[in-house]
């Protein structure tokens, strides 16, 4: 069996995750690692069973027997990162947000065009067998017209506001780090291009740490949406249409249950008849995003059907619309520039 091999750029959390996954398919091998410290590359190699460790990001350039880079390096280093690995001619996986405004997203997008090379933003979430369920039962029109979608992702980090997602010179804030998840269900769903985005957050030192946002499709249909970094919220997705609902359980961007439930006859609750798609899995998950990268690999193509480059960079528009709503502006922003 032909193995597909993958090369890892950053040993973080992040990327410990992704490599136990890998560690779920047969046909797919962690070739090697790179880190900005040969200390955290040999460690994560060693922990995860790559076969090389590199003590810089540029080292891993001159590597000649990788098919596929997984990219998981901090926010404000994607554009860098994903650029120099496209131009060596390496097929990349560039975990979310691929970009932190619309314009880093185009430069991406024009480079592994220019390249000939593959791309796709880790959108993990799209993969999931209980998600694809989800997804297929509304394409199957079981709900009929699908007339809003209510889904959120929050979680309280305030106990560390020394981290990251505090610090708006890393990019954070919730819409960025969560808040795309349940952006990206919507576009999924009812499409990338809605009538009308407008929203709210709470703002402190710079960054959005909890949100709130709705978009409005020219047919009428909503979407209710929201995101924290300090504060939880509901972990379910809702999908209801004019016939029924389709509920994506705890926790929708990692889902293993989703369940149709048909409108009945009550006005006011859901008696019709209920199906239950339930799918466990092993590890975190990660393993059926990177399956549907080595099966795009394997077929020659340069971007995944299932998410599209063109929809990378229209969730990122709408992230750039919320933010210049909210004034909220990272100092790598680059939304000015043509």
């Amino acid at each position: 069996m032909k193995k597909t091999r993958w090369g890892i750029v950053g040993t973080g959390f992040i990327s410990g995750h992704f490599a136990q996954g890998l560690k779920m398919l047969d046909d797919a091998v962690i070739q090697c690692v790179a880190s900005r410290s040969i200390e955290k590359a040999e460690k994560f190699a060693k922990t995860h069973g790559a076969v090389r460790a590199y003590g810089s990001y540029e080292a891993m350039l001159d590597a000649k027997d990788i098919d596929v880079v997984y990219i998981a390096t901090p926010h404000t280093l994607h554009l860098r990162d994903v650029i120099m690995f496209l131009e060596a001619g390496f097929n990349v996986l560039c975990e979310k947000p691929m970009g932190v405004n619309a314009f880093e997203a185009e430069q991406m997008i024009a480079a592994a065009r220019r390249n000939n090379a593959f791309l796709m933003e880790g959108m993990w979430t799209r993969f999931f067998p209980a998600m694809r369920q989800a997804i297929r039962w509304v394409r199957e029109g079981r709900i009929g017209q699908v007339r809003m979608i209510r889904a959120g992702m929050g979680f309280d980090g305030s106990g560390d506001r020394t981290q990251w997602r505090f610090k708006n010179e890393h990019a954070g804030g919730a819409l960025l780090d969560v808040g795309i998840y349940p952006l990206a269900l919507t576009f999924h769903i009812l499409g990338t291009d809605p009538a009308i985005i407008t929203g709210a957050c709470n703002l402190i030192n710079g960054i959005d740490e909890y949100n709130a946002f709705i978009l409005k499709y020219a047919e009428g249909q909503l979407a209710l949406l929201c995101s924290g970094i300090a504060m939880k919220t509901d972990k379910k997705a809702l999908i209801e249409g004019e016939k029924g609902r389709v509920i994506i359980h705890e926790e929708f961007w990692r889902p293993t249950k989703a369940e149709l439930v048909l409108a009945g006859d009550d006005p006011l609750t859901f008696t019709g008849e209920s199906t239950v798609f339930e799918e466990k899995y092993d590890s975190t998950g990660f393993q059926f995003e990177a399956r549907a990268v080595q099966e795009c690999l394997k077929k020659g193509l340069a971007e995944s059907p299932d998410m599209p480059l063109e929809e990378t960079l229209k969730i990122v528009q709408a992230m750039d619309a919320l933010r210049e709503l909210w004034h909220l502006h990272y100092p790598s922003d680059n939304l000015k520039q043509n």
